[in-house]
């Protein structure tokens, strides 16, 4: 029985020590393009559909 905790640790374990592991230079990945705000209100524009603030007009 301890030999099963033993080896479930250590399988948990080197489970962790892979998960830390950059497979991916951290350069490598695609930056997000910068949210669109309405030029009226200042509210981030959500979807296709515009702001809220041109649509109550």
């Amino acid at each position: 029985m301890l030999n099963v905790v033993f080896l479930f640790l250590l399988f948990i374990a080197v489970l962790g020590v892979m998960g830390k592991l950059r497979l991916i230079k951290p350069g490598g990945r695609t930056k997000l393009p910068r949210p669109r705000k309405c030029r009226a209100c200042g509210r981030f524009i959500l979807g296709s559909r515009g702001c809220d603030c041109d649509r109550k007009r």
